[in-house]
């Protein structure tokens, strides 16, 4: 995999497959934030969360309220074929904004990820833990079509799996199948054989495999 990401200076984290909902109470922009450099997320304060409702184009909407959910995934590791478990995976951030609903909101933002330069004050440097997976699930993340979640299904049978569906110009099916809060380098081998499974049906279990790849193959 030769292709890489221009990530511009200054980038501190990139929001990925955002999506709004929209319901009586207003809108929910959900994604997936991993860190372009060092920084973390820990609760996200207000003004990093209004940079990033900005940088989705909602700068008319206001933040009402947000969730941060930890995991860790080899789907936007910087390095998938490292030697070393802990370059195989990325610690990653699940946020949930809620907004009041006043501007247009989108549907899905797009397979590409979109920049932010601001960083997050709640979360502290000097806290050693922030850095350590333990404690956090491992999510495997594999895009295809509809057709495949049964058979994704079928092979995990005793894992909780979430379905999402991105509607871009060629359709995309996101499945993300918990293993669970797992022990490593011991259980790595789970990560892998998971990733073999999918990549046996012919899913991407990498961003950039979505990103630049032809999405012809969906069709």
């Amino acid at each position: 995999m030769n292709q890489s990401f221009e990530i511009d200076s200054g980038t501190e984290f990139l929001i990925w497959h955002a999506q709004c909902s929209q319901d009586s109470a207003g809108t929910v922009c959900t994604f997936d934030v991993t860190s372009a450099g060092i920084r973390q997320i820990k609760d996200a304060d207000r003004e990093f969360v209004e940079v990033v409702v900005s940088a989705l184009g909602l700068a008319e909407s206001t933040p009402l309220g947000w969730t941060v959910e930890r995991f860790y995934s080899p789907y936007y590791a910087l390095s998938p074929d490292a030697r070393a478990w802990e370059d195989r995976l990325s610690i990653v951030w699940r946020m949930a904004i809620r907004l009041n609903g006043v501007g247009e909101a989108f549907d899905y933002f797009g397979r590409m990820p979109t920049s932010v330069d601001q960083t997050d004050d709640t979360w502290d440097q000097s806290d050693e833990s922030s850095w350590e997976m333990e404690g956090a699930n491992c999510i495997l993340i594999a895009d295809g079509r509809s057709g495949d979640v049964q058979r994704v299904r079928e092979i995990f049978p005793g894992n909780d799996i979430s379905v999402l569906e991105y509607r871009d110009a060629v359709p995309i099916t996101q499945v993300r199948i918990n293993l669970g809060i797992l022990g490593f380098p011991e259980q790595e081998e789970l990560v892998q054989s998971g990733l073999s499974s999918c990549e046996g049906l012919g899913l991407a279990t990498h961003c950039r495999d979505t990103c630049f790849r032809d999405m012809r193959w969906l069709m």
